[in-house]
Protein backbone atom coordinates (compact mmCIF):
# COMPACT_ATOMS: atom_id res chain seq x y z
CA UNK A 1 0.00 0.00 0.00
CA UNK A 2 3.06 2.50 0.91
CA UNK A 3 4.96 1.22 -2.11
CA UNK A 4 1.50 1.99 -4.26
CA UNK A 5 0.95 5.97 -2.57
CA UNK A 6 4.42 6.60 -3.21
CA UNK A 7 4.45 5.47 -6.94
CA UNK A 8 0.93 7.48 -7.37
CA UNK A 9 2.44 10.83 -5.84
CA UNK A 10 5.45 10.34 -7.66
CA UNK A 11 3.57 10.05 -11.03
CA UNK A 12 1.49 13.23 -10.04
CA UNK A 13 4.81 14.64 -9.45
CA UNK A 14 6.35 14.17 -12.56
CA UNK A 15 3.24 14.25 -14.68
CA UNK A 16 2.42 17.89 -13.24
CA UNK A 17 5.92 19.07 -13.75
CA UNK A 18 5.61 17.43 -17.48
CA UNK A 19 2.37 19.61 -18.09
CA UNK A 20 2.86 22.99 -16.27
CA UNK A 21 6.80 23.10 -16.17
CA UNK A 22 7.55 22.26 -20.34
CA UNK A 23 8.03 25.26 -22.43
CA UNK A 24 4.42 25.37 -24.25
CA UNK A 25 2.47 27.48 -22.14
CA UNK A 26 -1.10 27.50 -24.18
CA UNK A 27 -3.11 24.75 -25.08
CA UNK A 28 -5.41 24.82 -28.41
CA UNK A 29 -8.80 25.44 -27.91
CA UNK A 30 -9.38 22.08 -29.26
CA UNK A 31 -7.76 20.41 -26.89
CA UNK A 32 -9.02 22.35 -23.65
CA UNK A 33 -12.37 21.89 -25.02
CA UNK A 34 -12.30 18.13 -24.84
CA UNK A 35 -11.52 18.30 -21.03
CA UNK A 36 -15.23 20.26 -20.20
CA UNK A 37 -18.52 20.79 -21.63
CA UNK A 38 -19.25 24.43 -22.67
CA UNK A 39 -21.61 26.55 -21.10
CA UNK A 40 -23.24 29.98 -22.28
CA UNK A 41 -19.94 31.92 -20.51
CA UNK A 42 -17.16 30.98 -18.47
CA UNK A 43 -15.91 33.46 -16.15
CA UNK A 44 -12.17 33.17 -14.40
CA UNK A 45 -11.77 34.96 -11.16
CA UNK A 46 -8.30 35.89 -10.43
CA UNK A 47 -6.69 37.49 -7.12
CA UNK A 48 -3.76 37.68 -4.66
CA UNK A 49 -5.08 35.58 -2.05
CA UNK A 50 -6.62 38.53 -0.07
CA UNK A 51 -9.43 37.83 2.45
CA UNK A 52 -12.21 39.70 1.13
CA UNK A 53 -10.74 39.03 -2.68
CA UNK A 54 -11.41 35.45 -1.66
CA UNK A 55 -14.70 36.11 -0.28
CA UNK A 56 -16.11 37.83 -3.61
CA UNK A 57 -14.66 35.39 -5.45
CA UNK A 58 -16.79 32.96 -4.43
CA UNK A 59 -19.90 35.19 -4.06
CA UNK A 60 -19.38 35.58 -8.15
CA UNK A 61 -19.42 32.41 -8.91
CA UNK A 62 -22.65 30.87 -6.23
CA UNK A 63 -24.13 34.19 -7.96
CA UNK A 64 -23.42 32.90 -11.87
CA UNK A 65 -24.82 30.17 -11.43
CA UNK A 66 -28.57 31.40 -11.50
CA UNK A 67 -27.54 32.70 -14.55
CA UNK A 68 -25.92 29.64 -16.29
CA UNK A 69 -22.61 30.90 -15.67
CA UNK A 70 -19.64 28.82 -15.15
CA UNK A 71 -17.16 30.20 -12.63
CA UNK A 72 -14.17 29.68 -10.82
CA UNK A 73 -11.29 31.49 -8.80
CA UNK A 74 -7.66 31.15 -9.26
CA UNK A 75 -5.54 32.55 -6.52
CA UNK A 76 -2.19 34.42 -8.60
CA UNK A 77 -0.07 34.63 -5.18
CA UNK A 78 2.23 30.96 -5.38
CA UNK A 79 5.43 30.36 -3.36
CA UNK A 80 8.37 31.24 -5.27
CA UNK A 81 9.63 27.34 -4.89
CA UNK A 82 5.79 26.58 -6.95
CA UNK A 83 6.42 28.86 -9.66
CA UNK A 84 10.02 27.88 -10.59
CA UNK A 85 8.98 24.12 -10.37
CA UNK A 86 5.46 25.04 -12.62
CA UNK A 87 6.74 28.13 -14.42
CA UNK A 88 3.55 27.88 -16.63
CA UNK A 89 0.91 27.26 -13.75
CA UNK A 90 -0.96 29.83 -14.82
CA UNK A 91 -1.49 29.75 -18.44
CA UNK A 92 -1.81 25.91 -18.57
CA UNK A 93 -4.93 26.68 -15.51
CA UNK A 94 -6.42 28.77 -17.61
CA UNK A 95 -6.45 27.17 -20.94
CA UNK A 96 -8.01 23.65 -19.19
CA UNK A 97 -10.85 25.66 -17.87
CA UNK A 98 -10.97 27.83 -20.92
CA UNK A 99 -12.92 31.42 -20.12
CA UNK A 100 -14.25 33.48 -21.94
CA UNK A 101 -13.77 36.30 -19.75
CA UNK A 102 -11.37 36.75 -17.01
CA UNK A 103 -11.85 39.41 -13.98
CA UNK A 104 -8.99 40.46 -12.27
CA UNK A 105 -9.74 41.65 -8.47
CA UNK A 106 -6.38 43.26 -7.52
CA UNK A 107 -4.76 44.11 -10.88
CA UNK A 108 -2.80 40.81 -11.52
CA UNK A 109 -3.30 40.09 -15.29
CA UNK A 110 -3.30 36.14 -16.23
CA UNK A 111 -2.23 36.53 -19.87
CA UNK A 112 -4.61 34.19 -21.70
CA UNK A 113 -5.28 35.15 -25.13
CA UNK A 114 -8.26 33.59 -25.55
CA UNK A 115 -10.66 35.47 -23.49
CA UNK A 116 -11.09 39.28 -23.01
CA UNK A 117 -9.95 40.60 -19.20
CA UNK A 118 -11.58 43.21 -17.16
CA UNK A 119 -10.36 44.64 -13.99
CA UNK A 120 -12.16 45.84 -11.24
CA UNK A 121 -11.47 48.72 -9.92
CA UNK A 122 -12.68 49.11 -6.30
CA UNK A 123 -11.13 52.03 -4.60
CA UNK A 124 -11.07 55.78 -4.87
CA UNK A 125 -9.81 57.17 -7.61
CA UNK A 126 -6.34 58.15 -6.66
CA UNK A 127 -5.94 54.47 -5.74
CA UNK A 128 -5.17 54.64 -9.47
CA UNK A 129 -3.95 57.54 -10.60
CA UNK A 130 -1.46 60.08 -8.38
CA UNK A 131 1.93 59.32 -8.53
CA UNK A 132 2.45 57.24 -5.41
CA UNK A 133 -0.60 55.01 -6.01
CA UNK A 134 -0.98 51.20 -5.23
CA UNK A 135 -1.81 50.00 -8.74
CA UNK A 136 -0.29 52.84 -11.03
CA UNK A 137 -2.60 53.54 -14.22
CA UNK A 138 -0.11 51.89 -16.69
CA UNK A 139 -1.27 48.60 -15.74
CA UNK A 140 -4.26 49.63 -16.17
CA UNK A 141 -3.44 49.50 -20.12
CA UNK A 142 -3.32 45.75 -20.65
CA UNK A 143 -6.99 45.12 -19.87
CA UNK A 144 -9.76 45.34 -22.42
CA UNK A 145 -12.46 46.90 -19.82
CA UNK A 146 -13.21 48.24 -16.40
CA UNK A 147 -15.45 47.43 -13.58
CA UNK A 148 -15.70 50.68 -11.60
CA UNK A 149 -16.59 51.56 -7.94
CA UNK A 150 -15.55 55.34 -8.14
CA UNK A 151 -18.06 58.12 -9.27
CA UNK A 152 -15.08 60.50 -10.83
CA UNK A 153 -14.60 58.87 -14.39
CA UNK A 154 -13.22 61.30 -15.54
CA UNK A 155 -9.60 60.38 -14.92
CA UNK A 156 -10.12 57.04 -16.06
CA UNK A 157 -11.44 58.60 -19.81
CA UNK A 158 -8.46 61.09 -19.39
CA UNK A 159 -5.84 58.45 -19.29
CA UNK A 160 -7.66 56.47 -21.43
CA UNK A 161 -7.58 58.86 -24.18
CA UNK A 162 -4.09 59.98 -23.43
CA UNK A 163 -2.88 56.30 -24.46
CA UNK A 164 -5.18 55.99 -27.20
CA UNK A 165 -8.05 53.62 -25.64
CA UNK A 166 -10.96 52.88 -25.60
CA UNK A 167 -12.57 52.53 -22.01
CA UNK A 168 -15.50 50.46 -21.76
CA UNK A 169 -16.89 49.80 -18.23
CA UNK A 170 -19.78 49.51 -16.35
CA UNK A 171 -20.61 50.07 -12.59
CA UNK A 172 -18.42 47.37 -10.26
CA UNK A 173 -19.30 46.96 -6.60
CA UNK A 174 -18.29 44.08 -3.90
CA UNK A 175 -21.79 43.40 -3.13
CA UNK A 176 -23.39 40.26 -2.69
CA UNK A 177 -25.99 37.72 -4.78
CA UNK A 178 -29.89 38.09 -4.46
CA UNK A 179 -31.28 36.84 -0.86
CA UNK A 180 -34.66 36.38 0.51
CA UNK A 181 -35.37 38.74 3.48
CA UNK A 182 -35.80 36.87 6.92
CA UNK A 183 -36.43 38.36 9.94
CA UNK A 184 -33.05 38.06 12.31
CA UNK A 185 -33.80 35.99 15.17
CA UNK A 186 -32.18 38.77 18.07
CA UNK A 187 -30.60 41.73 17.99
CA UNK A 188 -26.79 41.93 18.71
CA UNK A 189 -24.34 43.97 16.89
CA UNK A 190 -21.79 42.57 14.31
CA UNK A 191 -18.42 43.91 13.15
CA UNK A 192 -16.16 42.48 11.23
CA UNK A 193 -12.84 43.43 9.74
CA UNK A 194 -9.41 45.30 10.63
CA UNK A 195 -9.79 47.81 12.97
CA UNK A 196 -6.82 50.15 11.56
CA UNK A 197 -5.16 50.81 15.10
CA UNK A 198 -1.99 51.94 13.50
CA UNK A 199 -3.89 54.77 12.50
CA UNK A 200 -5.09 58.55 14.07
CA UNK A 201 -8.16 57.34 12.34
CA UNK A 202 -7.65 54.07 14.03
CA UNK A 203 -7.14 54.79 17.49
CA UNK A 204 -10.55 56.50 17.91
CA UNK A 205 -11.79 53.48 16.68
CA UNK A 206 -9.54 50.80 19.35
CA UNK A 207 -11.25 53.92 21.85
CA UNK A 208 -14.80 52.77 20.82
CA UNK A 209 -14.43 49.11 20.34
CA UNK A 210 -13.16 48.76 23.50
CA UNK A 211 -16.05 50.45 24.65
CA UNK A 212 -18.16 48.17 23.24
CA UNK A 213 -16.27 45.29 24.10
CA UNK A 214 -17.89 46.27 27.69
CA UNK A 215 -21.52 45.76 26.50
CA UNK A 216 -23.56 42.62 25.94
CA UNK A 217 -24.51 42.59 22.59
CA UNK A 218 -21.41 43.31 20.52
CA UNK A 219 -19.67 40.42 18.74
CA UNK A 220 -16.75 41.13 16.56
CA UNK A 221 -14.86 38.66 13.84
CA UNK A 222 -11.67 38.79 12.40
CA UNK A 223 -7.71 38.28 12.69
CA UNK A 224 -7.52 37.56 16.57
CA UNK A 225 -4.56 38.99 17.09
CA UNK A 226 -6.20 42.65 15.51
CA UNK A 227 -8.84 42.46 17.79
CA UNK A 228 -6.70 41.50 21.54
CA UNK A 229 -8.46 44.88 22.85
CA UNK A 230 -12.25 42.92 23.19
CA UNK A 231 -11.16 39.85 24.60
CA UNK A 232 -14.85 39.64 25.57
CA UNK A 233 -16.91 39.89 22.51
CA UNK A 234 -14.36 38.51 19.98
CA UNK A 235 -15.75 35.20 18.45
CA UNK A 236 -13.36 34.31 15.77
CA UNK A 237 -12.50 34.16 11.85
CA UNK A 238 -15.54 33.28 9.59
CA UNK A 239 -14.24 31.52 6.70
CA UNK A 240 -14.56 32.80 2.85
CA UNK A 241 -16.80 30.58 1.23
CA UNK A 242 -19.28 32.76 -0.17
CA UNK A 243 -22.36 32.11 2.58
CA UNK A 244 -20.66 31.78 6.11
CA UNK A 245 -20.24 35.84 6.66
CA UNK A 246 -23.70 36.61 5.33
CA UNK A 247 -24.98 33.58 7.99
CA UNK A 248 -23.02 35.03 10.54
CA UNK A 249 -24.60 38.58 10.01
CA UNK A 250 -27.75 37.38 10.21
CA UNK A 251 -27.54 35.93 13.40
CA UNK A 252 -26.35 38.89 15.22
CA UNK A 253 -29.23 40.89 13.34
CA UNK A 254 -27.53 44.24 14.12
CA UNK A 255 -24.19 45.33 11.46
CA UNK A 256 -21.97 48.38 12.28
CA UNK A 257 -20.62 49.53 9.14
CA UNK A 258 -17.47 52.30 8.95
CA UNK A 259 -15.75 53.39 6.39
CA UNK A 260 -11.98 54.38 6.31
CA UNK A 261 -10.72 58.08 5.42
CA UNK A 262 -10.29 56.85 1.82
CA UNK A 263 -13.69 55.60 1.60
CA UNK A 264 -14.66 59.30 2.04
CA UNK A 265 -11.67 60.42 0.15
CA UNK A 266 -12.33 58.30 -2.78
CA UNK A 267 -16.31 58.91 -2.54
CA UNK A 268 -16.19 54.76 -2.51
CA UNK A 269 -18.63 52.86 -0.11
CA UNK A 270 -17.31 49.87 1.85
CA UNK A 271 -18.93 46.70 0.39
CA UNK A 272 -19.99 45.68 4.44
CA UNK A 273 -23.33 47.92 3.35
CA UNK A 274 -24.66 45.53 0.84
CA UNK A 275 -23.69 42.69 2.97
CA UNK A 276 -25.30 44.31 5.85
CA UNK A 277 -28.67 44.60 3.89
CA UNK A 278 -28.53 41.39 2.03
CA UNK A 279 -27.83 39.56 5.65
CA UNK A 280 -31.58 40.83 6.37
CA UNK A 281 -30.53 42.73 9.28
CA UNK A 282 -30.62 46.42 10.91
CA UNK A 283 -27.53 48.84 9.72
CA UNK A 284 -26.20 51.05 11.82
CA UNK A 285 -23.36 53.18 9.57
CA UNK A 286 -21.30 56.33 9.59
CA UNK A 287 -22.84 59.04 7.00
CA UNK A 288 -21.18 57.92 3.79
CA UNK A 289 -22.47 60.79 1.47
CA UNK A 290 -23.44 56.79 -1.04
CA UNK A 291 -25.11 55.48 1.50
CA UNK A 292 -27.22 58.98 2.35
CA UNK A 293 -27.86 59.05 -1.15
CA UNK A 294 -28.81 55.23 -1.85
CA UNK A 295 -30.49 54.10 1.34
CA UNK A 296 -31.38 57.65 2.89
CA UNK A 297 -33.41 56.72 6.47
CA UNK A 298 -33.60 52.60 5.99
CA UNK A 299 -30.65 52.71 8.07
CA UNK A 300 -29.49 54.30 11.09
CA UNK A 301 -26.72 56.96 11.11
CA UNK A 302 -23.59 58.03 14.08
CA UNK A 303 -21.59 60.99 13.17
CA UNK A 304 -18.21 59.77 12.81
CA UNK A 305 -17.00 63.60 13.24
CA UNK A 306 -17.44 62.66 16.86
CA UNK A 307 -15.01 61.15 19.89
CA UNK A 308 -15.20 58.08 20.52
CA UNK A 309 -17.38 58.15 23.62
CA UNK A 310 -19.86 59.96 21.89
CA UNK A 311 -19.66 57.60 18.80
CA UNK A 312 -20.15 54.74 21.13
CA UNK A 313 -23.50 56.94 22.79
CA UNK A 314 -24.99 57.47 19.45
CA UNK A 315 -24.40 53.11 18.94
CA UNK A 316 -25.72 52.43 22.36
CA UNK A 317 -28.77 54.91 21.80
CA UNK A 318 -29.58 52.67 18.38
CA UNK A 319 -29.45 49.01 19.92
CA UNK A 320 -31.27 50.08 22.85
CA UNK A 321 -33.96 51.01 20.41
CA UNK A 322 -33.81 48.23 18.16
CA UNK A 323 -34.34 45.75 21.29
CA UNK A 324 -37.06 47.35 22.71
CA UNK A 325 -38.85 48.12 19.43
CA UNK A 326 -37.85 44.82 17.33
CA UNK A 327 -40.92 44.99 15.15
CA UNK A 328 -40.60 48.68 13.82
CA UNK A 329 -36.13 47.27 13.39
CA UNK A 330 -37.58 44.15 11.45
CA UNK A 331 -39.06 46.98 9.03
CA UNK A 332 -36.50 49.14 8.48
CA UNK A 333 -34.04 46.07 7.82
CA UNK A 334 -36.88 45.17 5.40
CA UNK A 335 -36.48 48.68 3.61
CA UNK A 336 -32.84 48.54 2.85
CA UNK A 337 -32.81 45.16 1.98
CA UNK A 338 -35.59 45.99 -1.01
CA UNK A 339 -33.38 48.80 -1.72
CA UNK A 340 -30.48 46.08 -2.61
CA UNK A 341 -32.40 44.08 -4.17
CA UNK A 342 -33.67 46.61 -6.46
CA UNK A 343 -30.26 48.65 -7.39
CA UNK A 344 -27.46 46.70 -6.13
CA UNK A 345 -27.24 42.82 -6.13
CA UNK A 346 -24.19 40.87 -8.11
CA UNK A 347 -26.37 39.19 -10.66
CA UNK A 348 -27.36 42.35 -11.77
CA UNK A 349 -23.70 43.09 -12.27
CA UNK A 350 -22.81 40.14 -13.89
CA UNK A 351 -25.47 40.79 -16.30
CA UNK A 352 -24.06 44.16 -17.25
CA UNK A 353 -20.50 42.78 -17.43
CA UNK A 354 -21.82 39.93 -19.80
CA UNK A 355 -23.53 42.11 -22.01
CA UNK A 356 -20.65 44.87 -21.81
CA UNK A 357 -18.85 41.56 -23.23
CA UNK A 358 -21.14 40.79 -26.02
CA UNK A 359 -20.56 44.22 -27.46
CA UNK A 360 -16.77 43.95 -27.29
CA UNK A 361 -17.04 40.83 -29.40
CA UNK A 362 -19.46 42.59 -32.32
CA UNK A 363 -16.53 43.00 -34.79
CA UNK A 364 -16.03 47.11 -35.87
CA UNK A 365 -17.38 48.00 -39.09
CA UNK A 366 -14.35 50.22 -40.54
CA UNK A 367 -14.77 53.67 -42.38
CA UNK A 368 -15.13 52.46 -46.44
CA UNK A 369 -12.21 53.75 -47.97
CA UNK A 370 -13.00 57.40 -50.09
CA UNK A 371 -13.03 56.69 -53.67
CA UNK A 372 -11.58 59.31 -55.85
CA UNK A 373 -12.12 59.36 -59.89
CA UNK A 374 -9.58 59.19 -62.25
Amino acid sequence: MIRFISGLFLFLLIGGWIYFGTKRPYLSLEESDLLLARPNFRILITHKGGIGEQEMAERIKIAGKSLNLECTNFPLHQHSIFKRLFPHYRERFATLFHPDLVISLQGDKIYYPHAKHYIALTHGSNYYFTSNSILPAHHLIDFDGYLICFPDLEKLFTYCNFVEKECPHITWYTTCGKTDFIAPPHFKLFYCGFNMANTTFGAKYKQLFSRLNKTHYFNVYGQKNEWRHTPNCYRGFIKCDGVSLLQTMHNSGVTLVLHAPDHFQGQTPTGRIFEACAASTVVITDRHPFIEKHFGDSVLYIDQEKSSEDLFQQIDTHMRWVQSHPSEAIQLAKKSHEIFLRKFTLEMQLEKLIDLHKNLLIPKKLPKPESFGT
